[in-house]
């Protein structure tokens, strides 16, 4: 409640006896008090609203304003629903839903969500670290439209988006696979009868077939030293037994020279 004026007539005085939040419109214009640990919410000269000592909040201050449609703090002409002109400070997670994220308008880039699976980089912009850290063996997936390099990447584990393989190489030509056993190259599914190459843990290496658009070799003898010529070469040569045989892990059968 309001006790009385000050001798100006421009200051309002409440008691103990008031609420938290004294209301108090001043008919007399001025400046109101509250007794210690209270507060009062009074007018100002412009008829804006004043709560305690805390400056007032109007349309066009520099504190808070308001178009109507945009709400603004620290700026008098926000652009957005919300425009903050400063520093926000949050100790808690910053929320949003369905297909949004963080956007840099300045540098052009930011990261966002569109599903369940990845965060996104926006821009086509690159993450720059110091390290990176696999803490749960999740895995680490090269676009294989992109091209990437490094000096060394250790796997404890290998994933790939599309059917659990890892994949190096940017047109798709060719293939790293892991698959649990074996390691091989330019397959999709571990299969014995579909594997050009493979080396297993126990360092064994074996061949269905290699392709290459080309096999160089160099015959320059200004690239070689130690010439020794074998003797009876062509001998040892036509000397070669061919043989069709089966494989004893399937029965594949196949042709070939043994040794």
């Amino acid at each position: 409640m309001i006790t009385g004026f000050d001798t100006s007539a421009t200051t309002t005085f409440g008691t103990q006896k008031c609420s938290s939040y004294q209301s108090v419109v001043q008919t007399v214009l001025g400046t109101s008090h509250a007794p210690i640990g209270q507060a009062v919410i009074s007018l100002n000269t412009n008829g804006s609203l004043r709560y305690g000592d805390v400056n007032y909040w109007n349309k066009t201050g520099n504190d808070i304003s308001y178009t109507g449609t945009n709400f603004g703090i620290g700026t008098t002409t926000p652009a957005y629903k919300l425009d903050i002109n400063g520093e926000v400070i949050n100790n808690g997670f910053y929320r949003s839903r369905g297909t949004t994220g963080w956007y840099n308008e300045t540098y052009g880039g930011g990261v966002y969500m569109t599903d369940t699976s990845f965060v996104r980089t926006y821009g086509n912009k690159a993450i720059a670290a110091s390290s990176f850290y696999d803490q749960d063996n999740m895995g680490f997936y090269l676009n294989p439209d992109s091209i990437s390099r490094t000096n060394r990447i250790n796997f404890f584990h290998a994933y790939n988006i599309d059917d659990g393989n890892y994949y190096l190489d940017p047109s798709w030509a060719s293939r790293f696979n892991y698959l649990g056993r074996n390691y091989g190259f330019n397959w999709t599914e571990y299969d014995w009868n579909d594997t050009s190459y493979y080396v297993d843990q126990n360092n064994t290496s074996s061949f269905n077939a290699v392709y290459a658009h080309t096999f160089l070799y160099h015959p320059d003898r200004r690239l070689k030293k130690n010439i020794v010529p074998v003797s009876h070469s062509l001998d040892k040569i036509t000397s070669l037994t061919g043989y069709t045989f089966d494989w004893i892990r399937d029965g594949t059968p196949d042709i070939g020279i043994i040794a």
